[in-house]
């Protein structure tokens, strides 16, 4: 049975967001990373330890690194699944334009002005029939996400 239009658009949301949210938390995990310097080390004052805290500071951090690289590592394994069964699915596509509609915006990530530049920006009417060209697009994804609401069914 193949899956619903609703539930094909709803899905390729989902796929963006995994994917927006993939690399939050690893520019997340960089940050963090390059941060761990910052971290105050403990100092000596008359034979005692004015900052006890510097070590226990510094295994919070390193739990705190592991734990958003766990979570990197998590997100890249559920994009990557995600990404092969969508990119099956669309390569499954019998018409070119809309194939390369739905790759531009959900597989490669691009916003929705840089699909239209990419499909049509080489022309020279472009900034004349810019907004036509949009809609041209959008057309495209829309008959697009039809046809792969049944292609998902077959790759998944």
């Amino acid at each position: 049975m193949a899956a619903s239009i609703s539930g094909t658009r709803n899905r390729l949301s989902a796929f963006l967001n995994l994917k927006e949210e993939l690399r939050i938390q690893t520019d997340r995990l960089s940050r963090k990373r390059e941060s761990m310097g910052d971290v105050a080390s403990p100092t000596m004052e008359h034979g005692h330890s004015s900052r006890a805290t510097g070590d226990e500071a510094m295994c919070r951090r390193v739990a705190e690194i592991d734990e958003i690289a766990e979570r990197v590592e998590h997100l890249e394994a559920a994009a990557k699944t995600e990404g092969d069964i969508l990119e099956r699915a669309m390569s499954s596509l019998r018409v070119a334009e809309q194939r390369e509609v739905l790759i531009l915006r959900y597989i490669d990530g691009m916003d929705w002005d840089s699909v239209v530049f990419c499909k049509y920006g080489g022309r020279t009417d472009y900034l004349a029939r810019e907004e036509e060209y949009r809609q041209s697009v959008y057309s495209l994804h829309n008959r697009a996400i039809a046809s792969l609401a049944t292609a998902i069914a077959r790759v998944a």
